[in-house]
């Protein structure tokens, strides 16, 4: 696990928004008149990506703690 390891926090994020656009793109289509539906979805996205990245870095430490015992 030590080696699959990536450290760059923008990945993350960048993963989580176009994860969350292309959801939301292929089920409404892109209207100009849901443009804040879809800067909405774009925050989460970027809320979703930060997160799971810091999620990620607290289930090693946590692996690694459990790994100790």
């Amino acid at each position: 696990m030590e080696g699959q390891q990536y450290h760059t926090p923008f990945l993350s994020v960048v993963f989580g928004v176009i994860g969350g656009t292309t959801t939301y793109v292929a089920e409404h289509g892109f209207i100009v008149e849901n443009l804040i539906q879809f800067i909405k979805v774009v925050s989460f996205g970027i809320i979703g990506g930060i997160s799971g990245y810091y999620g990620k870095i607290i289930a090693q430490k946590v692996h690694r703690l459990f790994k100790k015992i």
